[in-house]
């Protein structure tokens, strides 16, 4: 049978019609694993905030679904909303309390929080169903740190590391222990052993460099840096590590160079921008200062410190017409 055109015109509209209403009308439970799969796939390609909208479309649907509340709330870890985290991580355990890595996650929270002994409520839970787990006694490591049992603390952290002896993190952790304890031979050998077990952490070699520089080896603190900086030469964050080494240690021109080119590598970070003007502020650099100022303002017109340090430049200058049109757009914001 041949479908005239003027048919077909208005057919086309109502099948489409017909699947968007198919679609739509699932069951509860459809729409949710409908929100569940894509959160996931989000989550999978680190876009972490169209997850959070995801997962909480599907919690919306059904609040009683534990695992729901536990993506989302490692949604927002992702994303630095501890607060959320800590909301929809509790509600997961509240549903379904066996979630091992949502005791672990929601533990390392309430340590950030100072809250110890329901940190350590957590960690006794986790290692009495896995007396192996190697996060439950980094766990357990931080809570006897905070009770101020140092002895302890580096006991749990070295039995981490029998446990897992391939976990680079494990051997940063006991190394600031023993750092702390003052054990200086034991921290460089294991900060050591971190770095042979990945030669390319940068957090590894950072924490060398930094042990060297608390302890005065300057000169092999600083061969740690650049090596840092050789790992990721187009990046800006090494670049600034080693320019922060530099300002620590009063050797200014080396650290305006290194902050002056991890800005240039990140022409459009706002934050780079204002960490080189401020260090031309601190050391009376002011026309500098200015200059960089209004760079970061170029991006970012609504970056309320930088308007007010360039007032307050303006002000010292005796500039007072433009200080006050600067006055004037801080009011607006």
């Amino acid at each position: 049978m041949k479908i005239e055109p003027k048919a077909r015109k208005l057919i086309i509209p109502l099948v489409l019609l017909f699947f968007a209403v198919a679609v739509g009308c699932g069951s509860p439970e459809q729409k949710k694993a409908r929100h569940m799969k894509r959160g996931d796939s989000y989550f999978e390609k680190g876009k972490f905030e169209e997850a959070i909208i995801e997962y909480r479309n599907a919690t919306h649907i059904d609040p009683e679904d534990a695992r729901a509340h536990y993506k989302l709330g490692m949604a927002y870890l992702k994303t630095g909303q501890m607060g959320q985290a800590f909301a929809e991580l509790s509600k997961s355990l509240d549903l379904e309390k066996d979630n091992i890595d949502a005791q672990l996650r929601l533990g390392s929270l309430l340590i950030s929080a100072g809250k110890v002994k329901e940190a350590e409520q957590r960690a006794r839970f986790v290692l009495a169903r896995e007396p192996d787990n190697v996060e439950g006694h980094l766990l357990l490591s931080a809570v006897y740190f905070l009770e101020r049992d140092l002895a302890k603390s580096i006991q749990e952290a070295e039995k981490a590391i029998d446990l897992g002896p391939d976990r680079v993190e494990s051997y940063l952790d006991l190394a600031k222990l023993y750092t702390v304890n003052r054990q200086t031979e034991k921290a460089e050998r294991t900060l050591k052993r971190a770095i042979a077990l990945d030669k390319k952490s940068l957090k590894a070699h950072f924490d060398l460099g930094n042990f060297y520089r608390i302890t005065g080896r300057l000169a092999e603190a600083e061969d740690q840096f650049k090596l840092i900086v050789t790992l990721e030469p187009h990046k800006a964050k090494p670049l600034l590590l080693l320019g922060n080494f530099y300002a620590s240690t009063k050797r200014w021109d080396e650290a305006e160079k290194n902050y002056r080119a991890a800005a240039g590598l990140e022409p459009e970070n706002a934050d780079l921008q204002f960490l080189l003007a401020d260090f031309y502020t601190s050391h009376g650099e002011t026309d500098k200062a200015l200059a960089t100022y209004r760079k970061v303002l170029e991006i970012d017109p609504k970056h309320i410190r930088a308007r007010a340090n360039v007032t307050e430049i303006l002000l010292s200058k005796r500039d007072f017409r433009e200080a006050q049109e600067q006055i004037d757009k801080i009011l607006r914001l």
